[in-house]
């Protein structure tokens, strides 16, 4: 039995990522014209969060710089995606505010039209 400030640190095993996770995009999706390809990869990844948040029974929140980390694409080149597919009518955006003792914040959620069918 080990004694002394070491006797109660436990050493962790990280877990492994999960394999086979993949998020698939459609011919239809890729052959738009009127959508860059990081709207399209934005699009797709944001489709794929919002599902998942549906299926629980939430609102997809995600701030867009976790966007862009998740995605290997600077912050700036989200908002600019967001936007196109808000205004292609992919994706609306929900501002709320927030109010705390500090200072007024907009959060933002989103609500992502599904093209594929695969979550009425």
């Amino acid at each position: 039995m080990k004694t002394g400030s070491t006797a109660n640190i436990v050493k962790l095993e990280k877990k492994a990522s999960p394999k086979n996770t993949w998020i698939r995009s459609s011919h239809e999706l890729l052959k738009r014209k009127d959508l860059t390809a990081n709207a399209k990869l934005v699009y797709t990844y944001m489709l794929d969060r919002y599902l998942f948040f549906t299926s629980l029974e939430k609102e997809y929140y995600e701030n867009m710089q976790d966007i862009g980390d998740a995605l290997g694409i600077q912050r700036r080149t989200v908002g600019d995606s967001i936007k196109t597919l808000e205004e292609v009518g992919l994706l609306r955006v929900l501002k709320k505010k927030v109010h705390n003792t500090e200072r007024s914040v907009v959060s933002h959620s989103y609500h992502v039209r599904d093209m594929y069918g695969i979550h009425d």
